[in-house]
């Protein structure tokens, strides 16, 4: 696990060359090209770099406060819960209760935001779900200012999103001003996949999306202004008895100071 410090060039391309879809290279490389023939963008060496890669045990969750991962838990008489999964590469398992009531359930950083979108910052995540979605059920992966229950209520926000039986992967993001919701990848969400899901900001008025390597949404002109921002990864119910779970291999951001 890569934790938030300076990180030798070594270090991170193993950490990122193992992804079929790596499209970074670092200062010192030799090659503009990965392990698997695909062209790299050319970045300098970051200061900041946050890597989590769920694997063996579950890693530092918790809701005192303390942890590094914050479990954000909003259930009543449900207990949703967070393992391991059994799978090559590990994946963690964050399953809403059986219980038939709202809930809401994930991981973020307790609102302490340390991710800043005018500083080069790109985002990473390998995430997927291990049941097909009711009308009442969602998720969410990428970035938000503080969280907030209602999704779409927070100030500041983007990320990848899967609503309701839709079958497709969508893309949202809100300045608070401009808020783009639900607009379409064209990429159709298979139970038990893994999705390679990467949100760069270019600038605090452009950040684009990428799903597996591809960019997608492009034509829309996506937003979150010069807010500070938190990864957030939730999967949430309104009602009903259902048990969705959203399944999680790693994050990844890095930015300059």
């Amino acid at each position: 696990m890569i934790g938030a410090r300076n990180v030798g060039v070594a270090e991170l391309t193993r950490a990122w060359d193992k992804r079929a879809d790596s499209s970074i290279y670092f200062d010192g490389e030799p090659s503009a090209t990965g392990t698997h023939g695909i062209p790299r963008v050319f970045v300098p060496r970051f200061k900041k770099v946050f890597y989590e890669e769920f694997f063996g045990a579950l890693p530092d969750v918790g809701t005192s406060g303390g942890a590094k991962w914050n479990l954000q838990d909003t259930s009543a008489a449900g207990a949703p819960a967070a393992s391991m999964v059994d799978r090559v590469t590990g994946v963690a398992k964050f399953v809403l209760a059986s219980t038939g009531e709202a809930e809401t359930f994930g991981i973020n950083f307790a609102d302490k935001l340390q991710l800043h979108p005018a500083k080069g910052l790109v985002v990473e995540m390998g995430v997927g779900i291990d049941t097909v979605f009711t009308s009442v059920m969602r998720l969410v992966a990428g970035v938000s200012s503080a969280h907030n229950d209602t999704l779409d209520s927070a100030v500041t926000n983007a990320w990848f999103r899967l609503e309701g039986t839709g079958a497709n992967w969508l893309a949202e993001s809100d300045d608070g001003t401009t808020d783009n919701d639900d607009k379409g990848t064209g990429v159709a969400i298979l139970i038990t996949n893994i999705y390679h899901l990467r949100l760069e900001f270019v600038s605090t008025s452009d950040v684009r999306f990428w799903l597996d390597g591809t960019r997608v949404a492009s034509g829309t002109t996506f937003k979150t202004g010069a807010n500070a921002v938190q990864p957030e990864l939730i999967i949430q119910k309104d009602s009903g008895t259902g048990i969705p779970a959203m399944l999680v291999d790693y994050v990844a951001a890095w930015q300059f100071i």
